[in-house]
């Protein structure tokens, strides 16, 4: 496929970059969509301890529980300490998701243009 005789022609040529463009859009399309997907999925904790004003935890204490944790929660700073570090974690890992996800949308656009010239003047 790669040889002189077969660049001879313009179509030939036009078929094999416009090949290696689509391939590479649908790779970057397809890293893109995940970064993305890693900004919106809400993090899940690793930590045994139940906080009172984590969505899951919430959901999983009884009414009693969740009264009780809510009074611990709201007079003990070590556990507002502990949930600003958690909420600091996900921001960070988020927004690191969000800045791939925007450094591949640069990509994505450049293929998405060359194929489109690429077809209007082929």
């Amino acid at each position: 496929m790669f040889h002189a005789e077969f660049f001879v022609t313009k179509e030939n040529v036009f078929k094999v970059f416009y090949y290696i463009l689509f391939n590479c859009y649908i790779a970057v399309t397809i890293v893109l969509i995940i970064f993305l997907i890693f900004v919106i999925i809400p993090r899940k904790h690793k930590r045994d301890k139940k906080y009172p004003n984590y969505y899951k935890d919430i959901n999983d204490l009884t009414e009693e529980e969740l009264k009780q944790s809510i009074s611990e929660y709201n007079g003990d700073n070590k556990m507002v300490v502990e949930q600003i570090k958690i909420n600091a974690e996900i921001c960070v890992q988020k927004h690191k998701c969000l800045k791939l996800g925007i450094i591949f949308f640069v990509p994505f656009i450049a293929l998405i243009v060359a194929m489109i010239l690429m077809t209007m003047f082929a």
